[in-house]
């Protein structure tokens, strides 16, 4: 809702979002999941409360030279000052493809993103789950 209709950045919702939901009735929960056409996740990619998440793992895991999708930033993440914002800065986020071109576990990680090479952050590696 707050990026589909009101054009918040992807990045910037999950405060707001906690926010309306201890704010909201069941019944407005319910009427919004009908408008927005029952949503399976979130904008940062983990699935809503009833949705079965599909199988991911952290980008550290993806050898390289292969691709993988953007799918979720965990929960535990979101919280962190800046992080979004700065995967955001990177071209990271839910549903974008990711080609790992090198790095270690410790490392900043080479990576290509929508045409661009990018080194990011070694914890980035922990924290940006993808599917292959």
């Amino acid at each position: 809702m707050l990026v589909d209709l009101l054009g918040y950045e992807w990045w910037k919702t999950h405060e707001e979002a906690e926010r309306i939901e201890h704010a909201m009735s069941p019944e407005m929960e319910e009427r919004l999941v009908r408008v927005l056409g029952d949503p399976q996740t979130c904008p940062h990619g983990n699935p809503m409360p009833g949705v079965a998440r599909r199988p991911t793992k952290p980008l550290a895991q993806v050898p390289r030279g292969d691709t993988a999708t953007v799918e979720r930033i965990p929960d535990q993440f979101e919280h962190e000052p800046g992080f979004l914002e700065y995967l955001d800065s990177q071209g990271l986020r839910p549903g974008v493809a990711v080609r790992v071109l090198g790095g270690r576990s410790e490392e900043p990680i080479r990576v290509e993103v929508g045409g661009t090479e990018r080194t990011i952050r070694a914890d980035c590696g922990q924290k940006v789950w993808v599917r292959a």
